[in-house]
């Protein structure tokens, strides 16, 4: 696979959507909790990319599948453009979900159990983006869960691994006991300061479906857009 089709594959430009929340996130923790772990924040960035990456490939990767006709191909998916191989495309795939997992567990191992619990929810909704019998990239839902997962789940967990839990959120054993703790003022305010990163996912997901339109509509998708015009 050459440089420019691996750039097209994981769609490089489209990494805005996770560094932006995340860096809001970073800057928000050195302002209100005036703390940064520089280990779990480079541990969660590589992670977060990672998982971006594969997120994206792999909905090229089903697009180019789920395509009705050779054309849709060419046009909805990076394998049909760049004439990459699928079988390729998924080694990739594999590499990028495999580190991803390592170094998630690490930063659960340096955490607690409230970061693997979020991830594997977030890494689910992003395979049963353009997966599964009722793939979210077909329905009018992807601005919602995408501007949740990456808007608001981005910015708190980039604040979750760099303050300790009992500011956010504990979950903990103490013998047969499992005991949670919610910090509910500070959850509610980084809820609230995520706000603008949650707006912009939406909008880009939005903006991105209405250029989509037209070929959506001729590969059976039907989003926000088909609903509302």
């Amino acid at each position: 696979m050459s440089v420019k089709a691996f750039l097209d594959f994981i769609e490089l430009r489209t990494k805005v959507g996770s560094v932006i929340p995340f860096m809001a996130g970073f800057f928000f923790t050195l302002y209100y909790f005036h703390q940064i772990d520089p280990i779990n924040t480079v541990l969660y960035f590589c992670a977060l990319v990672l998982i971006d990456v594969f997120t994206t490939g792999w909905n090229n990767y089903n697009d180019f599948h789920l395509a009705k006709n050779e054309t849709l191909q060419q046009s909805t998916s990076a394998l049909g453009r760049q004439d990459i191989a699928p079988k390729v495309a998924l080694r990739w795939l594999i590499g990028f979900i495999s580190t991803a997992t390592v170094l998630g567990l690490i930063l659960v191992w340096r955490t607690n159990l409230i970061v693997l619990a979020i991830s594997v929810l977030f890494i689910l909704i992003g395979i049963l983006y353009t997966y599964g019998p009722f793939p979210i990239s077909r329905l009018p839902l992807g601005e919602l869960l995408s501007s949740l997962v990456l808007g608001f789940g981005n910015f708190f967990l980039t604040v979750y691994v760099n303050v300790p839990a009992d500011q956010l959120v504990d979950l903990r054993f103490d013998g047969p006991l499992m005991l949670f703790q919610l910090n509910w003022l500070n959850v509610i305010l980084v809820f609230v300061a995520s706000l603008p990163t949650v707006f912009l996912i939406a909008n880009l997901m939005l903006m991105n479906n209405i250029c989509d339109y037209t070929v959506d509509l001729e590969n059976g998708r039907h989003t926000l857009i088909s609903y509302i015009g």
